[in-house]
């Protein structure tokens, strides 16, 4: 077995790397090996001492990238694989995508999705109206608000109740 660690990226405390280790499976006798890679994940908080993580990722295909981008691990590997962790910082996500032609304005929630929340929305960041009460929501949740013709800005926050 041959390890490969391919990338390393440094934030709020730990280190994570990405590699792969790559092994022979042998399928049906010993004329029928094949080489594959299986993933390896590892972390620390002082570059000395490495914790095997591999094992909570979810990941199939073969990562080779790391990176630490808004609060959040990010991997990187083959197939467009692309995995994020949930934010360090336990503050929910707001990501917001304008809808093609004029169609509105999506707003999702991912990670740390608090158990009840408010998506409030205002034009000018001081008067807030509610637009979605949501109670235990999935893993992400999604609002579209279909009122943004002719606002030239609009402003969304998350509450709690």
């Amino acid at each position: 077995m041959t390890r490969t660690l391919t990338d390393i990226t440094f934030g709020d405390g730990h280190y994570v790397i990405a590699g792969g280790d790559h092994v022979g499976i042998n399928m049906y006798d010993i004329y029928s090996t094949y080489s594959t890679t299986v993933n390896v994940l590892l972390q620390s908080t002082n570059a000395a001492n490495w914790e095997d993580i591999t094992l909570r990722v979810p990941a199939y295909a073969p990562l080779n990238s790391v990176a630490f981008l808004g609060d959040s691990f990010w991997l990187g590997g083959e197939s467009g694989a692309l995995l994020q962790s949930d934010s360090l910082t336990g503050i929910p996500r707001l990501a917001g995508f304008a809808q093609p032609g004029g169609a509105g304005f999506q707003v999702k929630v991912t990670i740390n999705v608090p158990s009840s929340f408010r998506i409030q929305a205002s034009t000018n960041a001081k008067s807030w109206q509610d637009c979605m009460t949501v109670t235990n929501p999935s893993s992400q949740t999604v609002f579209l608000d279909s009122n943004t013709a002719g606002v030239p800005q609009k402003f969304y926050r998350l509450v709690s109740p």
